[in-house]
Formats: C-alpha cells, sequence, structure tokens
C-alpha cells in the first residue's frame, strides 16, 4: 500500500475534456460527474481522468500507462 505519496499527474484542463491527465486504473472504484463526458474508447480500456474522477474507495493507478 502507498498512500500520500508526493504523487503529481499531469493535467491540461481540468475538466476532464482534454485527456491529457487520463491514467489507467487497476482497481477501485471512482465517481465521474454525470455531465462529464468521457471518450468510450478510455472507459472500455480502464482508464479514468483523474482531474475529475473521485474514488469512492481505495484506487490503484498504474502511472507508467498515460
Amino acid at each position: 500500500r502507498q498512500k500520500d505519496l508526493p504523487i503529481r499527474i499531469r493535467n491540461g484542463c481540468r475538466s476532464g475534456y482534454c485527456a491529457f491527465c487520463r491514467t489507467k486504473m487497476i482497481s477501485g472504484e471512482v465517481f465521474v460527474p454525470p455531465k462529464i463526458t468521457i471518450r468510450e474508447v478510455d472507459e472500455d480500456f480502464g482508464f479514468i481522468h483523474p482531474c475529475i474522477s473521485y474514488p469512492l474507495k481505495d484506487i490503484h493507478l498504474d502511472l507508467t500507462k498515460t
């Protein structure tokens, strides 16, 4: 378990639109506000946009696949 690490994820728009922050989620669950549109391909392959995703429980991210 790695918590409270000084991790920075690149971002551009901070609203989920640009997909610059897209990050592979290995496990966990996040809430994305209903008005936010995430590309279908990102959802299909397990990518989230951390700038607009709110963890509902512990999440595990692969920070090598962005």
